[in-house]
């Protein structure tokens, strides 16, 4: 439901590019690029926009990405977009499945961009977006590593108006979608990430606070480890329960762990 008019979801509900979908095109986004990054002096055209997006539109993680990018442009039926698998990946698919494709897509099309699962639907509304604590400062509590200094020294103070006309002081290196929003309960919230190809494209998360898969998952083990903490049975999560009384999504036992980056490398 609007609040004060304005979509609690934000801009491009169901697209959208950069880690908080401002964006709607590949033009817009580059137009962004141009503007506020690059600070061109002049404006650029639409012919300079399109080509940029047709340029950007041929670019891959690697060449598995390219060919589901295909099939999916080409309505190709497929059964599963993986290669073929060792014993171990098969065995780190099946964990991520269990534990990660909540957020990151089903057994047939783990790690898509904002998957199905997560779009908001007239049954189940699901948070497309997420914040999983990578901004900082970091919380105290719940062993999460400490962030760096090259992202901590960047940490803001805002100052939020809210419908009482009270005011909420965060500091955060990341806002997120609430620059977008005007929300506060969407500070730090950013698109699902895709995973494809993601074993060639470290550093990991949006700040590229993490340089490996080993630190990603640590970060994932704090992260829900904090949310068992606020939450408790029957009102857990669907990132970490099923039916919200057991958890039996999200935490990866530490036998798990080397199938699972096996199969996260081959992605």
């Amino acid at each position: 439901m609007p609040i004060l008019g304005i979509d609690p979801d934000g801009p491009n509900t169901r697209g959208g590019y950069q880690h908080d979908a401002r964006f709607g095109t590949l033009q817009e986004q580059a137009h962004g690029a141009l503007v506020a990054h690059a600070e061109i002096g002049g404006v650029p055209s639409a012919r300079l926009l399109d080509d940029l997006a047709a340029f950007q539109s041929t670019l891959f993680s690697s060449r598995g990405v390219r060919r589901l990018a295909k099939a999916i442009r080409s309505a190709q039926v497929f059964s599963d977009p993986d290669p073929e698998l060792t014993s171990e990946e098969e065995r780190g698919k099946s964990v991520f499945n269990r534990a990660c494709a909540t957020c990151h897509g089903g057994p047939l099309h783990p790690s898509t961009t904002t998957p199905d699962v997560t779009l908001p639907t007239v049954v189940a509304p699901v948070a497309r977006y997420l914040n999983i604590r990578t901004a900082c400062p970091r919380p105290p509590e719940d062993t999460f590593a400490p962030c760096p200094q090259r992202l901590a020294r960047n940490a803001r103070t805002y100052q939020i108006t809210l419908a009482n006309g009270t005011t909420q002081l965060v500091t955060t290196t990341d806002p997120g979608r609430m620059l977008l929003t005007g929300q506060p309960a969407d500070v730090g919230m950013m698109d699902v990430t895709n995973l494809r190809g993601m074993g060639r494209t470290a550093p990991y998360f949006h700040n590229n606070s993490a340089e490996t898969l080993e630190e990603v998952l640590d970060h994932y083990e704090a992260f829900f480890r904090r949310v068992a903490r606020v939450n408790r049975p029957p009102l857990l999560p669907a990132i970490l329960s099923s039916d919200g009384v057991t958890i039996d999504r999200g935490f990866i036992a530490p036998e798990e762990r080397p199938a699972l980056l096996a199969y996260l490398r081959r992605l």
